[in-house]
């Protein structure tokens, strides 16, 4: 059995990436291409990080963030 793939990081998924000692949950807004040091692929996310403030975009590395799948986004949040 081969190795399973993780599927491609593109505009409109949804990442975790973590910053500082926290993860935050983003969404990719824009793939900005290999623009990064060594041809390094960079992407723009979109991240709430206070509910009562506008969401922040950043820039980041693809290699940087973790792709969530439909199924971790659906599951109950421990209360």
């Amino acid at each position: 059995m081969g190795k399973q793939r993780t599927p491609a990081i593109s505009v409109g998924s949804h990442v975790m990436w973590r910053m500082g000692r926290r993860d935050v949950h983003a969404i990719v807004v824009e793939d900005r291409g290999p623009i990064g040091v060594q041809g390094r692929r960079i992407v723009r996310v979109r991240a709430v990080l206070d509910p009562i403030e506008p969401p922040l975009e950043f820039e980041v590395p693809v290699e940087e963030l973790t792709f969530l799948p439909l199924t971790e986004l659906l599951k109950p949040s421990a209360a």
